[in-house]
């Protein structure tokens, strides 16, 4: 549904507006979405490009849907996504691309705790090397 509502240009518009915003309430933020380093913070210090394997996101995908209660083949599944990517990619208003200044993290072989580490870990030095002050709260164990 997300993915259908983004391509409307009049939505959009209105997203990136309150997207925008959102990070002036407080000092700095993390976003996440298809289009927030490209269209909604292109000049941001730091730029994360996850991806995964469609293989490992179906299966991903389908673990969060049993737990849900619903029952999807991984083929259905599979082709949803593939429909999704291609539909972001593709779309005219805010599409999905990933930014040269972007650190590409293929999270396929990942378990989450390490990606969090490892993401918190590269924001540190990046901000360090930029001279930026950080107040990074550590993952609750």
């Amino acid at each position: 549904m997300a993915s259908r509502l983004a391509g409307c240009d009049r939505i959009r518009k209105e997203l990136i507006l309150f997207q925008r915003n959102f990070p002036n309430k407080k000092i700095g933020a993390v976003l996440d979405g298809r289009d927030i380093g490209s269209i909604i913070f292109p000049n941001a210090k730091i730029k994360f490009f996850i991806t995964a394997d469609l293989a490992v996101r179906a299966q991903r995908r389908k673990e969060d849907y049993k737990k849900m209660g619903q029952e999807y083949s991984l083929r259905d599944i599979t082709n949803k996504l593939k429909e999704r990517d291609k539909r972001d990619q593709t779309r005219k208003v805010s599409p999905l691309i990933c930014m040269p200044d972007a650190i590409v993290y293929d999270n396929s072989k990942t378990p989450l705790e390490r990606l969090n580490k490892e993401i918190i870990e590269i924001v540190e030095k990046k901000y360090k090397s930029l001279n930026l002050d950080i107040n990074v709260k550590k993952p609750v164990k």
